[in-house]
């Protein structure tokens, strides 16, 4: 049986932990879909998004109650699975590709935005012919 590709993403993809910073983590981008496009104001960075969030912007009829229950539980110390992240390499943008709504909530209250965190990334030079990134 082939492998289904799904919106090209890679099939070769090299997984690596990786620690990122707390200024590295500005600059992750959200995947190229229109719910996360709009949500940022077109800059798919999640900082823009919580500010949209802050000032109670919606997109799309869809509330925004999960990224403030996400942002509680962080202030709660509440402890969530490793965000996973791509890339082309080591010098590309860097994309979430899993953990969108928990990255969002990192930057709703910039107080508990962590000075470091481990992350999953992957990489992959044919992440430039993925659709979504």
């Amino acid at each position: 049986m082939a492998a289904i590709q799904i919106c090209n993403f890679p099939t070769e993809v090299k997984w690596y932990k990786a620690v990122f910073q707390k200024q590295d983590l500005s600059e992750v981008m959200y995947i190229n879909y229109s719910y996360w496009n709009e949500l940022s104001s077109g800059t798919r960075l999640p900082m823009y998004a919580s500010k949209n969030i802050i000032n109670q912007i919606e997109v799309f009829g869809v509330s925004n109650q999960g990224f403030i229950d996400i942002s509680l539980a962080i202030k709660k110390g509440i402890a969530f699975p490793r965000l996973i992240f791509v890339s082309m390499n080591e010098k590309s943008k860097v994309v979430v590709l899993e953990g969108h709504a928990l990255l969002t909530a990192y930057f709703i209250d910039s107080e508990y935005l962590p000075d470091e965190i481990e992350v999953l990334i992957g990489y992959s030079e044919k992440f430039s012919e993925w659709d979504l990134y």
